[in-house]
């Protein structure tokens, strides 16, 4: 395997988190893909990394990943991705059974983020992905591998990787470098979005204890006729049970409480005239999510102004509309690619 130093342009690794489940209601069962340890590994031969997936969900709907590309497109570089069981031989037990193949898919230059949706393949707790890189080289200049991310945030990973070789499936790892690779996984069926106790504390406040699937959004709601409800609060689950605590309840006896997911975040951030007359524009959307930015200067006739899909942190993506040179305004609307 090589390892390379990679340096990533723009805000794709300095921006704010914004976590929306790619999959209505799926559960987020494994996401390694907030510390990004500046590095990517190359390889000519299949390999991956061994995960134990969090939550309770194991029936596998999405699976998202990111690479870089260093090459030149010609048409013929492609990847393929493979979920294993870990039943193989060895002293640790190497891939065995197949559970899942992605065939082949063509990859591009660059930073790219991959979403494999759609599908359900059910997997046990512990299990293997892997990737393979064809139609390249290995050279510099002619070259493709997964990013290397750690410590992942929900589940689990091992600080080796699998490799395959003409003896079979063989353990590697560097001296000082955990070799995990940057990955999120949803699964179903997600558990069930319930408040399992509320508790009226001393101090006349109200603790309520929530569960739910690992990465939804929810919004905490208060009444106390059962028909006008109040937002109190806004929680993502994590890897734990949720504790939310009601303080503004003064004067209030025995309120009432519900959960319910939150709505999906989708909007133009902000936009700015630039100095050579350009207009940028960021936009707000869940990972992974393909968006359009369309522009018009009266509001009936609309142009797009390009299109680009929201990367593995949900960052703002940027858009800039180079013809609002020939407009003293404009007008824009955001919406999601079919």
């Amino acid at each position: 395997m090589n390892m390379k130093n990679l340096v990533m342009p723009g805000t794709w690794l300095f921006c704010a988190a914004l976590f929306a489940a790619l999959t209505a209601r799926a559960e987020l069962v494994f996401d390694n893909s907030q510390t990004y340890l500046g590095k990517f590994s190359t390889n000519l031969v299949e390999y991956g990394d061994e995960v134990i997936l969090g939550g309770s969900a194991r029936t596998i709907t999405t699976f998202q990943f990111e690479y870089y590309g260093d090459f030149l497109r010609t048409g013929d570089e492609t990847a393929r991705i493979r979920f294993y069981k870990n039943d193989g031989p060895g002293q640790y037990a190497s891939p065995g059974t197949l559970l899942f193949d992605s065939g082949l898919f063509p990859i591009f230059s660059g930073l790219n983020t991959v979403p494999i949706s759609g599908i359900s393949v059910e997997v046990p707790k512990d299990f293997t992905w892997t990737i393979e890189f064809s139609g390249l080289t290995g050279e510099s200049g002619d070259q493709a591998g997964l990013l290397f991310y750690d410590p992942p945030t929900v589940g689990k990973s091992f600080n080796d990787y699998w490799k395959k070789e003409a003896t079979g499936w063989n353990l590697y790892s560097f001296p000082t470098f955990k070799a995990n690779y940057g990955a999120r996984i949803f699964a179903s069926p997600d558990p069930a979005l319930v408040i399992t106790a509320t508790n009226h504390l001393a101090d006349g406040s109200y603790q309520l204890n929530l569960s739910g699937p690992i990465g939804e959004t929810i919004v905490i709601q208060r009444s106390v006729d059962l028909v006008n409800w109040t937002p109190v609060g806004t929680n993502t689950f994590s890897a734990e049970p949720l504790t939310f605590v009601d303080s503004q309840t003064a004067g209030l006896t025995d309120p009432s409480y519900r959960a319910i997911p939150a709505p999906e975040v989708f909007q133009i951030d902000s936009q700015k005239r630039l100095s050579d007359g350009k207009i940028e524009l960021k936009v707000l959307a869940a990972a992974g999510r393909k968006v359009v930015v369309d522009g018009s200067s009266d509001l009936t006739t609309w142009t797009p102004v390009g299109t680009n899909t929201v990367s593995f942190l949900a960052a703002p993506i940027t858009f800039t509309d180079s013809s609002a040179t020939n407009y003293a305004f404009r007008f824009y609307r955001a919406r999601l690619a079919p």
